[in-house]
């Protein structure tokens, strides 16, 4: 007689357990995977979307920041053709009209700067740099600009800092145009420079808003600028801190963010003694 058995489940139930527990297990890693792809999915286009309206703002600013000083200029030159304007009134516009061409050089530098930068092409001619005569020349060159609305303080110990003229001049203007942009008219802004443990610091001090702390690490990215182009007053393109970090990174130097008392700003730039 031959006997005919019917295997169920139950007769190897570790073994339905261990494929329950292998398929659970599958399941979970799938899911997991799963989700760290669309949790990265999501951070990439919200990291598109901030450069995409990063840019836009940048070219709203950029067109500003051209349309400006053409129109001005365009305005200026119109009225200095009056035959019947006295020379004090001509000498004045020829001024404000040499500001605007000022404006749009250090603009057109900007960019020609970053995109140097960005290709490589940028590289530090380094000598021993005079800070105190630096400076100076720099405040007699660029100080008018400046004092327009600002005060201009001077607090410059007599020491060397290794950079490049060029670089460096653009580090200082940008940071002190920053520090006009942001700051009260009538305000005081301070440069200073001493020696500290062995390095040479230079600061730009500001008296205006201050910048939140969850602020401090963004202002230095390409085209970031704090609120957008149709609320914000002042002028900009969002280059001039991205192309001081570059530039100070290019030379080894540190540019850190303080808080001014009782209220602004103090953009440290610490240029670390070599090791001979």
């Amino acid at each position: 007689m031959i006997h005919i058995y019917q295997l169920t489940d139950a007769a190897y139930p570790d073994q339905i357990d261990s494929k329950k527990w292998m398929i659970f297990g599958e399941g979970l890693v799938f899911l997991t995977i799963l989700v760290i792809g669309i949790v990265q999915i999501i951070k990439s286009v919200r990291k598109e979307i901030q450069l995409n309206r990063q840019q836009s703002n940048f070219l709203l600013s950029v067109t500003h920041e051209l349309k400006t000083p053409i129109a001005s200029l365009k305005l200026l030159l119109q009225t200095i053709k009056n035959p019947n304007l006295d020379s004090d009134k001509k000498n004045k516009f020829v001024e404000s009209g040499l500001l605007d061409i000022e404006r749009l050089n250090t603009m057109i530098d900007n960019l020609l700067l970053t995109a140097r930068m960005e290709n490589g092409q940028h590289e530090l001619q380094f000598k021993t740099i005079d800070l105190e005569q630096f400076v100076e020349e720099l405040v007699k060159k660029y100080g008018h600009i400046i004092r327009q609305k600002h005060q201009l303080k001077l607090d410059i110990e007599s020491i060397t800092v290794q950079s490049e003229e060029t670089a460096l001049t653009s580090i200082l203007l940008n940071l002190l145009e920053n520090a006009t942009k942001y700051s009260p008219a009538d305000s005081t802004i301070t440069i200073k420079a001493f020696q500290k443990n062995g390095s040479s610091i230079i600061q730009i001090i500001d008296e205006g808003s201050g910048i939140p702390k969850e602020e401090k690490e963004l202002i230095t990215q390409k085209f970031y600028r704090i609120g957008n182009e149709n609320t914000r007053n002042s002028k900009g393109s969002g280059l001039g801190l991205y192309i001081v970090s570059q530039l100070l990174e290019l030379n080894h130097a540190q540019l850190e963010i303080l808080d001014n008392q009782p209220t602004g700003s103090i953009f440290q730039i610490v240029f670390t003694k070599k090791e001979s």
